[in-house]
């Protein structure tokens, strides 16, 4: 049974039996407006990429945002923002996950890369036996979890590995299991209708893997709808967990199969719809996070443009009665992944052709409260930092710029206001003292009774003479 969970959080994921090619874009280091077709709140965003696969996930690693895409290109590239690209060729890259300090990926022809010293290389292990997709990885105790499955017996299996290269299959099941997450310090497993328990230990009833680890079907979890969980979320401030649920393949989204967010408080579980007075819905729930003291969810409409829009909403709980939110509707119906990225609420997301003569598209946007602007006249000792602040929902908001030679800055402007209007506020700050020829990293950040929010970082060059020939 569920009890008041301490969260351990594995971002949520998404699965397409599909073989189809995927692309990993890297991120632009110029970010522009985003424009919603409806923005009833008067939101800041802004694109921090375009390209021509749609995201199919992103991470959070360390100081970068790195997303992978699901293509029909014949190879993709793994990126970051900052940029740097990597080319290979495989399908969709299905999980991102870090594990005892580096960067895992899988994608769906059962490759695992791992990224060591910023360039990504493929672990070379034997294909895992009986398997024929690689899907979620997730983290835990002192191993990284690996969901697989075999398409040929409809079997879903799970191994895990103490080092990401040596793994040791512990369970397997003939139901459709293919994203994890961690509940209340135990791991879950779920896929079509169903959520299974691991527990390690002798008195757990269930499926009995050869060496002893168990799994225990939860009843109260399944559901006879024909509907898919698409990822596990515990909120680390509430320690709700939220399941998102809805249809997968383009013949369940005529057939109608509506979008579900499943919340577990403890023992007792609330089924959340979209308000009535959305139309047309969202097929599923693919994505939550928390920035600040906001609890994000993020709705998806299907991979085509002709689905749909993808919307954001904002879960609020008041009393114990818990509510969807519209804030945002967005003009692309694929919304795979929410990240918070210091602060920035980043969306990944796009559409996908299924027609060659019809381009494909990829998007991130960042809501934002603070963007970082160029710095101007810069001299060899001085320079003059430059951003725009949007209020945060009206509320009384201040900034000021961390600055230094690194991405660890060590320095920071004096805090000024923004006010609480409505409108993007114009912003600078003054810098002197500066070593010629240097270059310094910066960014502004804005701070509310909602929150902290974080610019992108940006970065100058002081000026100097030139250097001296040997």
């Amino acid at each position: 049974m569920l009890s008041a969970p301490a969260f351990q959080s594995v971002f949520g994921k998404r699965f397409f039996i599909a073989s189809f090619y995927i692309l990993f874009l890297f991120f632009s280091t110029s970010a522009g407006a985003y424009n919603p077709p409806t923005n009833p709140r008067g939101l800041s965003w802004i694109t921090l990429l375009e390209t021509d696969a749609y995201f199919w996930s992103g991470i959070k690693f360390g100081h970068k945002l790195f997303g992978g895409t699901h293509s029909t290109v014949n190879e993709f590239q793994i990126g970051s923002y900052p940029p740097a690209v990597f080319r290979s060729k495989g399908e969709t890259a299905f999980s991102f996950c870090e594990f005892k300090g580096k960067l895992y990926l899988t994608n769906e022809s059962t490759e695992i890369w791992r990224l060591e010293e910023a360039e990504w290389k493929k672990i070379n292990i034997p294909v895992l036996a009986d398997s024929t997709h690689y899907f979620d990885l997730t983290v835990f105790g002192d191993f990284l979890y690996l969901k697989t499955y075999n398409i040929s017996t409809n079997t879903s299996y799970f191994y895990r590995s103490p080092d990401g290269e040596n793994w040791h299959r512990v369970y397997s099941t003939n139901k459709l299991e293919y994203i994890s997450f961690v509940y209340n310090g135990e791991l879950y497993s779920a896929g079509k209708g169903v959520v299974s328990h691991y527990r390690d230990d002798a008195q757990a009833v269930g499926s009995k893997s050869a060496d002893g680890l168990n799994f225990v079907d939860l009843k109260a979890l399944e559901t006879d709808y024909p509907s898919w969980y698409m990822f596990g979320y515990e909120d680390p401030v509430t320690h709700l967990l939220l399941l998102g649920s809805g249809a997968f393949y383009r013949a369940s989204y005529a057939a109608g199969i509506a979008a579900e967010l499943h919340l577990f408080d403890g023992l007792e579980r609330k089924v959340l719809k979209e308000p009535d007075l959305v139309r047309p819905r969202v097929h599923r729930f693919s994505s939550a996070v928390r920035v600040g003291s906001k609890l994000y969810v993020l709705g998806d409409s299907g991979y085509e443009a002709a689905s749909g829009p993808s919307r954001l909403y904002e879960l609020s709980d008041e009393g114990g009665k818990f509510t969807l939110n519209l804030i945002q509707e967005f003009d692309f119906p694929c919304a795979n992944a929410l990240v918070n990225y210091d602060g920035l609420l980043v969306v990944f997301g796009g559409k996908q052709s299924f027609d060659p003569n019809l381009p494909s598209q990829g998007i991130i946007i960042a809501f934002t409260t603070a963007m970082t602007g160029a710095a101007t006249r810069v001299t060899g000792g001085s320079a003059t930092l430059t951003g725009t602040v949007h209020p945060s929902h009206g509320l009384e908001t201040t900034y000021y710029f961390q600055w230094g030679g690194t991405i660890a800055y060590g320095n920071m402007t004096s805090v000024q206001s923004a006010g609480s209007g409505s409108n993007d506020v114009p912003v600078s700050a003054a810098l002197s003292g500066l070593t010629p020829r240097t270059v310094y990293h910066y960014r502004l950040v804005a701070t509310s009774s909602a929150g902290t929010c974080y610019g992108p970082d940006m970065t100058f060059v002081t000026l100097g003479p030139p250097a001296l020939s040997p």
